[in-house]
């Protein structure tokens, strides 16, 4: 049980570490998910402990209730960043138009300039769209599993200790 526990818990910090690396945009949304992510881990970490010891019912039902709190918090958080990156991408969106339309009328220099902040923001753009799309998508590699994936594992863990 503290094997799996242990596994589970490398497993989630590999993961945040991936995911916090792999995100690349607002700075305080991406801030406050890695603050709900550390969270969680913290609370899976407390519930990783509590679980194999010698625990009496009610520290395993209040580990499971922090949990299933940590999961709900992620989860919010999780969206309100996924929110904000499809505002982005909007906003880039319409910048591209906007550009685009400049740059049928435009010649010589300001064409060239224009082309470049076209092709910056395709390039910004799409570096939205995967991150959009990484938090969208469930991962299949087990090293890259979300820490929502940990703590849902957790709670079972601890149903499974609950009924025995």
């Amino acid at each position: 049980m503290k094997r799996i526990l242990k596994l589970i818990l490398v497993n989630t910090m590999i993961a945040g570490g991936v995911f916090l690396v792999s995100c690349n945009s607002t700075e305080k949304d991406r801030k406050e998910l890695a603050k709900a992510e550390e969270e969680a881990l913290d609370k899976a970490a407390e519930a990783g402990q509590i679980v194999p010891q010698e625990a009496d019912q009610e520290e395993i039902e209040g580990a499971k209730k922090e949990l299933v709190k940590a999961s709900e918090k992620l989860s919010e958080k999780q969206e309100k960043y996924l929110t904000s990156l499809k505002q982005r991408e909007s906003k880039i969106d319409a910048r591209l138009k906007n550009i685009t339309e400049k740059l049928s009328s435009a010649d010589g220099n300001s064409k060239k300039k224009l082309a470049e902040k076209q092709d910056k923001l395709i390039k910004e753009r799409d570096q939205l769209q995967a991150n959009i799309l990484e938090i969208q998508s469930p991962m299949t590699d087990q090293q890259l599993e979300t820490v929502q994936k940990e703590i849902d594992v957790l709670i079972a863990v601890i149903d499974n200790e609950l009924d025995n």
